[in-house]
């Protein structure tokens, strides 16, 4: 049977015994293709006892109910294993995350669980997005209909009932610099030009707290939008509050803001700067000083002429031009044909990148 305002008081599920705190409370109404972890606390006798019960307190209501066990080793390596606190865990890159009895149209109080994503290898970023009318989670004031409806972001709106995805934001923003677009066998015998300016992408304000009719990273909004997060570990998360107190009946209620949440995700591998190394850390100065040293400094006009320097290993004088340190740089064919075969690869992809 369906939760009652938020509580299940007629027909549940529960998990109990020496488990450690899932933050689900009673489960009940529809749940298919839903999925979760028990934290088991270790005993000195090496046996763990978990209790699954199921509890009516109506007659004449049949229910249904099935569950697939899977007991997991924690003493070796097991790609399902879940890391600790983590109530759900999702393996793969692409995927569909939604709340507790999202087809009964009701989620339950007093959750608190937190969602974990599996990141793949090479990922620096992650997508939310839910369409149109799967994303209902209740805001914490009371306001008339249209404003309800609307995207809500931080505690202040979304104060009791949320989900929390830390750095959520509308774009994957980022400091760009330009790439080395010098040739080497094109490069200039003289002292580099100028260095290139610096791009600075759309910085955009994280929050972390969602709620609403409207999946959106922009408080307000009638429109869903997608909500992008930055990856930087290894375990991408999400948290899911709702609040503990039963409900009143009234307003939000008939307004079928409750209804909870489907979300898909979509794991993203390039977030406009993999390529580091090949980024200018400060300019193309400082990166031909690195090879030039000082004779670049002397003589930034270019010109051939030659200046002595003193060789420590030997103590002997050594006559050394710009024209030659300069070329210096390009016996490095590694870094160079690397520079060379991927400078001007990607150009379309960034420009999609950066229209998030």
């Amino acid at each position: 049977m369906d939760p009652v305002r938020g509580e299940c008081l007629s027909q549940f599920f529960i998990v109990q015994g020496a488990i450690w705190p899932t933050g689900l409370p009673p489960l009940c109404g529809i749940n298919n293709d839903q999925h979760f972890y028990l934290h088991l606390e270790p005993w000195y006798t090496n046996v763990s006892v978990v209790d699954f019960n199921l509890v009516t307190v109506v007659r004449g209501r049949p229910y249904r109910f099935g569950v697939w066990l899977t007991q997991i080793d924690c003493s070796a390596f097991n790609v399902l294993k879940a890391p600790e606190g983590c109530t759900q865990y999702f393996l793969a890159e692409n995927g569909t995350i939604k709340s507790f009895n999202y087809e009964g149209y009701r989620y339950m109080n007093a959750q608190n669980y937190q969602i974990c994503i599996r990141p793949v290898r090479g990922v620096c970023g992650i997508r939310y997005e839910s369409s149109p009318g799967e994303f209902a989670v209740k805001k914490s004031v009371i306001a008339n209909k249209d404003v309800m409806q609307r995207s809500g972001i931080g505690s202040g709106v979304c104060g009791w009932d949320y989900i929390l995805i830390p750095e959520g934001r509308s774009m994957i923003s980022s400091v760009r610099r330009e790439r080395l677009l010098f040739n080497r066998r094109r490069r200039p015998a003289a002292a580099p030009a100028p260095p290139p300016q610096r791009k600075r992408a759309e910085v955009t304000t994280s929050v972390d707290r969602f709620c609403g009719a409207t999946f959106s990273p922009i408080g307000g909004d009638k429109i869903s939008k997608p909500i992008y997060a930055r990856v930087r570990s290894n375990l991408i998360f999400l948290q899911v509050r709702t609040n503990p107190l039963q409900e009143e009946r009234g307003a939000v209620e008939a307004l079928n803001l409750t209804s909870g949440f489907r979300i898909t995700y979509k794991q993203i591998k390039d977030c406009g700067n993999k390529e580091a190394d090949m980024v200018i850390p400060e300019s193309i100065h400082a990166l031909l000083e690195t090879f030039t040293g000082e004779a670049a400094k002397r003589n930034p006009h270019g010109s051939s002429e030659e200046k002595p320097t003193t060789s420590a290993s030997s103590g002997t004088n050594k006559t050394v031009t710009v024209q030659e340190s300069v070329e210096n740089v390009s016996e490095d064919d590694e870094i160079w044909d690397y520079l060379d075969d991927h400078s001007e690869d990607n150009d379309e992809d960034e420009k999609d990148l950066y229209n998030f």
